[in-house]
């Protein structure tokens, strides 16, 4: 296993390496893309354990990694963040992308990966305007989490994309993003009231509030909203998509019309 990092060097990626030293090839990688957190993690961790290295000699790993199929099983390897693994795990770039996860993995804005699609919908995503960077304040909201949170508006536009996608690969970064980290959005709006509260509620793991509704009694402030359940909107849409396909297959062929009549 190796550690590199280009942050030294003016860079904001961290590449971690599984080699199999005989065949001198790669097994898997795990790789973060902001600079704010490698530095936090370089802070924590025993020095010298971590190379750094110029971007080119990143990039080259990164290549390496690109063209390595990710493992399902990562057993029979430590990582060096598995303390962490759970806190870190959801900052990792994801597998067979350059732009989803914290900060990005890429060359250039039109660097992109094998799943095009996922990889667009987070690259726009991250070049939003308005967001607040991991641990920092902004229209008196402090975002108290290791990656951006983004405004709203933003948010609707890339939980949009990934469903309209709707790649393997896109519906696991959205249920990453919206149902697991379940990130938060904000905007300048009405402020939220609740009208009706979640009766199974958990804290940390389900929020408290059902469903809210503006109050336009009150002036507009900034304010933070709970993003929707993406598996479940994505379900529905499936759901919906093969009914209005038996209808039209019905309405096409008059055998299946009487089967789904139930004739």
């Amino acid at each position: 296993r190796r550690v590199l990092t280009d942050v030294i060097q003016g860079g904001h990626r961290m590449v971690e390496v599984f080699q199999d030293t005989t065949k001198k090839t790669v097994l898997d990688c795990n790789i973060i893309g902001d600079k704010a957190v490698i530095e936090k993690i370089m802070q924590d961790t025993t020095k010298g354990f971590i190379e750094k290295v110029t971007r080119e000699e990143l990039q080259y790993f990164l290549n390496l990694c690109d063209a390595t199929e990710p493992k399902k099983d990562k057993s029979s390897w430590k990582s060096l963040f598995e303390d962490l693994r759970k806190k870190l795990q959801s900052l990792f770039i994801f597998p067979g992308t350059k732009w989803c996860g914290t900060g990005d993995a890429a060359k250039n804005y039109d660097d992109l990966a094998k799943h095009r699609g996922t990889d667009m919908c987070c690259r726009a995503h991250d070049n939003s305007d308005d967001n607040i960077p991991a641990l920092q304040t902004k229209h008196g909201i402090t975002n108290r989490n290791l990656y951006t949170m983004t405004n709203c508006k933003d948010d609707s536009q890339f939980y949009n994309c990934l469903l309209n996608d709707g790649s393997p690969s896109s519906v696991a970064v959205g249920k990453l993003f919206f149902d697991v980290l379940r990130t938060e959005c904000f905007a300048y709006t009405y402020p939220k009231k609740c009208v009706k509260k979640n009766p199974i509620y958990i804290p940390l793991l389900s929020p408290k509030c059902k469903k809210y509704e503006l109050d336009t009694s009150a002036p507009k402030e900034w304010q933070t909203f709970p993003p929707s359940n993406f598996i479940q909107e994505y379900n529905d849409r499936k759901r919906n998509q093969r009914s209005q396909a038996r209808l039209t297959t019905a309405e096409n062929d008059p055998e299946a019309k009487t089967k789904y009549a139930g004739v």
